[in-house]
Formats: C-alpha cells, structure tokens, sequence
C-alpha cells in the first residue's frame, strides 16, 4: 500500500506545474512543442517511483487496475505531436478568453443514434483542416481523428477516446462497455481520488496537449441540445446526438459558420 508521501511524490510527476515546466525547457520556451517529451518523462518517474515503492515494501504483487482503466479509456499512449496550423486566428482569440459558441444542429429521424458516430470520424479524416486543437493560444493542426466520447457512469461522466471511424455500431458499444468495467474496477484504487483531483487541476490550468478532434455525446432523450465546449481542453469542437438529429457547437475562437455548413454538406451526403 502507498503512503500518503509517496501519492503527494506521484502526484507531483503528473501535475500541471511539474509537466509544463518540463514542457517549456523541452520545448525552448513552448509548451505545446515540448510536451510530448515533458510526458513522456512524467511517466517515466511515476513508473520508476512505483517501483522502487515495490521493492522498498517487498511487495510481490501488481496492481494494474488504474494503467488498464487509463488503456480502455484511451488516455495511455503517446502524445500526438501538432504542428502550427496556418489559420491566423490571432483577433479571435484576442476576443474571447473562454469558448465562443457557434451552435448547430440538424433536424433527422434517427433509429440510432450511435450510428452517427463513426460519420464524426470519418469527417475529420475528410477535412483535416477542420481536425484543429486551440491551445496556449494558438491553434494547432492534428495528426488523427480520435473523438472523446462522454458516457453517464454512475455519479461520473466518463470520458472514452478512440479513433471509430472503423468501428460498427456494436464494437463501439462494446468498447465503451469495457472501458467502463475497467474504470470501474480502478475505482477503488488508492489513486484514483488523486487522480481525479489532477484532472481537476488540468482543467483549470488548461491543457498543453489535444486528446481529441471532438467531444460526443448520446443524448438521452428524443430532443435537439448543444453541448457545452470546454475552456482549456483543446478541443474546439461538441456534438449531441439523439432520435431527432444533430447539434453542435464550434469555437469562434478557431472557427467560421462556413465551417460548421461543411459538416452539415458532408452529412447530407452520408
């Protein structure tokens, strides 16, 4: 079992402080740019740290359970790298401190919602220009289409990333299911309520690194809503999805109207 030390030592490794001063000496002053690496040493601490608590406490077991919720979720793994977008959006961004809603939505009987899913994918992967991240005040072009797709979990909202644009309706659903056991077995763990404190000072410190292209979510009843765009996460772009169709909202900050009329275009393609 860890002591109360060696969380608060964890705890430092991951922190916003701890990773963007890292990232800003990786990265000769940018945070974005070096991010990947300050990442990467992160986990290397936190790894060696657990280890060396193993041998120190002549612990002969593994818990694996946080690092496989983290895997089913899809926050393990490497850090995109993203380059530079050549979108000049330094008025807008000048403008709003915060997400600046572009909302929309389109009116379609839906027998599944879910089915919509992997069309969000497949958008991006069809206008790249549009898979844009905003972070430290710039915007940033992404290397993939992965989407964070938020799931009710008890009290919770779980967060699920992954790439769908392969995926039918019922591997996706069976994705989600198991990143949800997963993370439920990691509930219990000694560090998930650190965990849950880190991510809380992420957020309010704002991220250095784009998990996804866009946030998904299943709305739960037969109506039309916006989702909520979150300041600091890096992700520009919201869709709510049910049996009467889709909205969304798109940061001003990053984007145009022209821009989200290019999703409705591909939609009625579809």
């Amino acid at each position: 079992m860890l002591k109360p030390s060696d969380i608060r030592t964890i705890a430092t490794f991951l922190s916003p402080q701890w990773v963007k001063e890292a990232a800003r000496e990786y990265g000769n002053g940018h945070l974005v740019y070096g991010a990947p690496l300050a990442f990467k040493e992160s986990r290397d601490l936190c790894r060696n740290y657990l280890t060396f608590c193993r041998q120190r406490d002549k612990i002969t077991t593994l818990d694996l359970r946080p690092a496989q919720a983290l895997r089913a979720c899809g926050f393990a793994g490497k850090v995109p790298i993203l380059k530079p977008s050549d979108r000049n959006r330094t008025i807008e961004i000048s403008m709003w401190d915060r997400p600046a809603h572009i909302p929309g939505f389109i009116l379609k009987d839906l027998s599944d919602p879910w089915e919509i899913v992997p069309l969000i994918g497949q958008f991006f992967v069809e206008n790249p220009d549009l898979n844009l991240a905003l972070l430290d005040n710039q915007v940033w072009q992404r290397p993939s289409p992965e989407l964070m797709i938020n799931i009710p979990n008890g009290d919770l909202t779980q967060s699920v990333i992954t790439d769908v644009r392969k995926m039918t309706v019922r591997t996706l659903k069976r994705y989600l299911v198991i990143a949800k056991v997963k993370f439920n077995k990691a509930r219990d763990s000694e560090l998930f309520s650190t965990g849950q404190q880190l991510l809380a000072a992420w957020m309010k410190d704002g991220m250095i690194t784009s998990p996804a292209s866009a946030m998904v979510a299943i709305y739960p009843v037969d109506a039309l809503g916006w989702n909520a765009l979150v300041p600091g996460n890096g992700i520009p772009w919201c869709f709510c999805i049910s049996k009467k169709g889709i909205s969304w909202s798109a940061d001003h900050r990053v984007f145009d109207g022209k821009d989200t009329a290019r999703f409705v275009k591909f939609m009625e393609k579809q």
